[in-house]
């Protein structure tokens, strides 16, 4: 059963879950209290899988990057049915280093001489004298 505030509290939209479990032609109608529960239960998967890519990511490293996704899927069985969508992820050796080394480099880049500014073109401004003239 569950509890009445995940009922009420969607983090999932229930008719977006509707939709995607009606799009399967062996699906055909959808009670009103699936959704909900689908809900919950994608919500406690992607908690159990950012916890398992979070032990795969270094100290320091504060950003999930896409390698700690694969490196846990590869590790853990539970996951084996993930793996044909990361065989593609490539593995980067920029997703292991700490977040304040990366800050540190992209300080360092973005620190160099700048150019001058260039000031806005001004359009002179018609005199009022010449407005009533011209009309």
């Amino acid at each position: 059963s569950i509890g009445m505030a995940a009922r009420k509290k969607h983090r999932f939209p229930p008719i977006r879950i509707k939709k995607i479990l009606q799009a399967d032609e062996d699906v055909g109608r959808v009670s009103q209290s699936a959704p909900p529960v689908i809900s919950v239960a994608i919500e406690q998967f992607l908690k159990t899988l950012m916890g398992a890519a979070a032990d795969q990511m270094g100290d320091g490293v504060t950003t999930l990057a896409p390698t700690h996704l694969k490196r846990c899927i590869e590790a853990d069985p539970k996951f084996d049915y993930l793996k044909e969508i990361v065989a593609a992820v490539q593995e980067t050796a920029e997703a292991d280093k700490p977040d304040a080394e990366k800050a540190a480099k992209k300080r360092k880049r973005a620190t160099g001489p700048r150019a001058p500014r260039k000031a806005p073109k001004k359009e002179p401004k018609a005199e009022p004298e010449e407005a009533a003239a011209a009309a």
